[in-house]
């Protein structure tokens, strides 16, 4: 697999402030991310959606140690461009989506 190369997305709201994930919702459509945010100056919820989806995974960040070093982008959304869940997944035989017929 390759090496995860991530980006934090700075043109968001609240860039600084880390949230709570308050409510995920799918329905083949879209994928929903509710987010609270809470700080002494603010009390806000901010919704993430996300269309066109191929799957999404929900992690606790316990899962996710390799991730959280000295490397990682600040911010609370990432673009992953390489290395991501996707990339693992679609070296597996049964991982229909990322089939690539192969020629001989």
């Amino acid at each position: 697999m390759s090496e995860i190369r991530v980006e934090s997305v700075k043109s968001i709201p609240l860039y600084s402030v880390v949230p709570l994930i308050n409510h995920i919702s799918y329905d083949s459509w879209l994928l929903r991310v509710s987010l609270f945010f809470s700080t002494e100056e603010i009390r806000q919820m901010v919704y993430v959606d996300f269309t066109d989806i191929i799957g999404f995974r929900v992690l606790d960040n316990g899962n996710l140690v390799e991730f959280w070093n000295d490397d990682c982008p600040n911010g609370w959304l990432w673009e992953v461009s390489d290395g991501g869940w996707f990339d693992l997944e679609k070296q597996r035989e049964g991982f229909v989506t990322g089939y690539v017929e192969k020629t001989y």
